[in-house]
């Protein structure tokens, strides 16, 4: 069964031999080391038999030299296939296409299916998708990847709580969950606002308890701001419940406060910056080898920056063993430059602000700056600036005890 399997991908053929005693000419042909089988003696002078393909040559040499007739009857296997298709140009040629067209509609997106979602935010994403280039008809091999897509959507889409996304064949499936924001008030027990921080009072807005400090005082962080007491403990009965008296403060203390920040901004250095210029090939990634498929010329930058984006690709339902491997050379350059001792001084200004305002909030506002220190050590400027800021310094502090302590 073997040795037939490997006949027929290599070509085989069944030849007739006419002369006096054939079976004579079919041992010599054995002892030449021809493999022949399917011998068959139909009459007294005649026999077929079946050799490979390569062996044809030498089987007509030894009949030409012999008194033996020879004649084939039967051609078999792939070679032979491929001749006859060769004879047949336009059937050749509607095959090729066939395959071709079914390799391509095999990697196209045919269906973008949403699940899971409410109708306006299924149009939503819809929308959003076709903005990546998801939508049918586009190729399956120019989308990113499945993570990279998830990750856009729950950074473009707020109302996303969770969404995944699977490719099957020629479709792309998403399903997830809407976030559900619930505004339901949380209730906090009695509390006292306290100072977080060492500052100087400037403003105060009280919605529940009594303030205990006022304008322009100065407070250390722990000190009392505002006190969850409404009544002193000596103006009620006692008979009069606790609770009637204790509350959760509320309010903001807005107060100036202050900090040191130490920034370095470099006076001369290199960056390296992308030009524009790209150039992109496409290879076929048979068994680890790259095939150039597209685009032969030459990448001449004097420095890129290289990516790989390796595609699966599919024929009808079935992931092919090979993909499309595409690269994109980018042009980049190294690009020198300095900076004066002022505009460095004003970069560390606005790095400094830019730090503060990551520490302390989008409602603190900075009031002021003064330069400390200031020094310039191996083509850096360092820079110790003193700022002011007003912010809120309030902070809850339950009530842990029945009397108040000032």
């Amino acid at each position: 069964m073997k040795r037939l399997q490997i006949s027929y991908l290599l070509g085989y053929v069944t030849v007739q031999v006419k002369g006096i005693m054939p079976e004579r000419f079919i041992q010599t042909c054995v002892n030449k080391q021809i493999a022949i089988w399917n011998i068959e003696k139909t009459d007294q002078h005649t026999c077929i038999a079946s050799l490979a393909k390569k062996d044809i040559q030498t089987i007509k040499d030894l009949a030409h030299e012999s008194e033996y007739s020879l004649k084939i009857i039967e051609e078999k296997g792939i070679p032979y296939i491929y001749k006859k298709l060769l004879r047949q140009n336009y059937l050749l040629v509607g095959i090729i296409i066939a395959i071709v067209s079914l390799f391509f509609l095999s990697n196209i997106v045919w269906r973008v299916d949403i699940t899971g979602f409410p109708k306006e935010l299924e149009q939503k994403i819809m929308k959003t998708l076709k903005g990546y280039g998801v939508y049918p008809g586009a190729f399956m091999f120019r989308i990113d990847s499945s993570s990279q897509l998830q990750q856009q959507l729950l950074h473009d889409i707020p109302e996303l709580l969770w969404i995944g996304i699977e490719k099957r064949g020629t479709s792309v499936q998403l399903e997830g969950v809407e976030k559900i924001i619930v505004d339901k008030e949380k209730e906090v027990p009695p509390q006292h606002l306290v100072a977080a921080k060492d500052g100087v009072v400037q403003k105060i807005f009280v919605s529940k308890g009594v303030a205990r400090v006022g304008t322009y005082d100065y407070v250390k962080k722990g000190d009392l701001l505002v006190s969850g007491y409404l009544l002193d403990d000596t103006a009620i009965d006692e008979d009069v419940a606790e609770e009637n008296k204790l509350v959760a403060a509320t309010g903001e203390v807005i107060a100036r406060t202050w900090y040191e920040v130490d920034v370095t901004i470099p006076l001369k250095g290199n960056d390296e910056q992308l030009t524009g210029k790209q150039l992109r090939k496409f290879y076929l990634n048979i068994f680890n080898i790259d095939i150039p498929i597209w685009n032969f010329s030459k990448v001449d930058f004097d420095l890129e920056k290289k990516e790989t984006i390796e595609h699966p690709l599919f024929f009808l339902n079935w992931q092919l063993p090979f993909t499309l491997v595409e690269n994109i050379h980018s042009e980049k350059e190294i690009r020198s430059w300095e900076r004066s001792k002022k505009l460095a001084h004003e970069i560390g200004k606005k790095q400094a602000y830019q730090e503060l305002r990551l520490l302390l909030g989008k409602n603190a506002t900075i009031i002021s700056d003064k330069v400390l220190h200031e020094a310039i050590e191996h083509d850096k400027v360092i820079l110790t600036l003193y700022i002011t800021v007003e912010e809120n310094i309030a902070k809850p502090q339950p009530i842990m005890n029945q009397t108040e302590k000032d």
